[in-house]
């Protein structure tokens, strides 16, 4: 039991590094030594892997967003992969593992999930501050996707928050590219299911492929925060399409 553990954490800290390929072989190896059943999954996700990452790299057909979503579904669905492994292996241990708590109260307000990356912790802060009237009136609730719920793991709690949220909001910056690229992936995943999203563009990020330039963006007329000289005003209108939002789903 603790060799298989220690086994698929080494494979999980593969796949968070990006180190893909190592990461494919020692999941292939790790089912040909316990016949777990997930070789034909696997090797079906690295060709798909290895075919996106030559387009991009050798033929450029694929632009560099485009690269980097697909890499990042990749990523995420090995990541589910071992995520089962280790969840069969705890499933005869007792005690039962909690469910993950709703981050929304169920007052009759409007949810808003904010998804950003890290490294944007400052413009989020600015935006929450922006909407903290709104929050005291208790006319909306606002999940951080980076705030903590009783010590559950990050994309665990925020994909539970996905859920319940009427609205997504993606701060948009060069960050959302990052060599995970969870956010944005998560997002995407969400958008495909049907959720709600609003893109926020920080800065002027290259959307091209991800399907996010097709959606109505904000600030409006395709700005950025950082194209207006006093970025206060910015998040103003940001907050003003945010109440249209309320008040759309009234």
């Amino acid at each position: 039991m603790e060799e298989t553990h220690s086994l698929i954490s080494t494979i999980e800290d593969l796949i968070q590094t990006d180190k893909i390929e190592q990461a494919v072989q020692q999941l292939l190896d790790f089912d040909l030594k316990y016949r777990v059943g997930i070789g034909a999954e696997v090797r079906n996700l690295s060709a798909n892997y290895l075919s996106a990452k030559r387009s991009y790299e050798i033929q450029q057909t694929l632009t560099h967003p485009e690269f980097v979503v697909a890499a990042s579904k990749t990523r995420l669905a090995l990541l589910t992969i071992t995520s089962t492994l280790l969840e069969k292996q705890k499933a005869s241990l007792p005690p039962a593992q909690q469910p993950i708590p709703n981050p929304f109260t169920d007052l009759p307000n409007t949810k808003f999930a904010i998804f950003y990356d890290e490294q944007d912790e400052a413009r989020a802060e600015q935006l929450n501050k922006h909407l903290t009237v709104l929050k005291m009136r208790k006319t909306i609730e606002v999940y951080n996707v980076h705030q903590t719920i009783g010590g559950v793991e990050t994309l665990a709690a925020a994909e539970v928050a996905v859920q319940y949220a009427d609205y997504l909001l993606l701060l948009i910056s060069s960050n959302i590219f990052n060599q995970n690229a969870i956010w944005l992936t998560t997002t995407l995943s969400a958008l495909e299911k049907g959720k709600k999203v609003v893109p926020i563009r920080i800065d002027k990020a290259d959307l091209e492929g991800t399907g996010l330039e097709k959606l109505r963006a904000l600030p409006s007329l395709n700005r950025t925060v950082t194209d207006f000289a006093n970025e206060e005003q910015a998040y103003s209108e940001i907050v003003e399409e945010v109440k249209r939002l309320v008040l759309k789903k009234v």
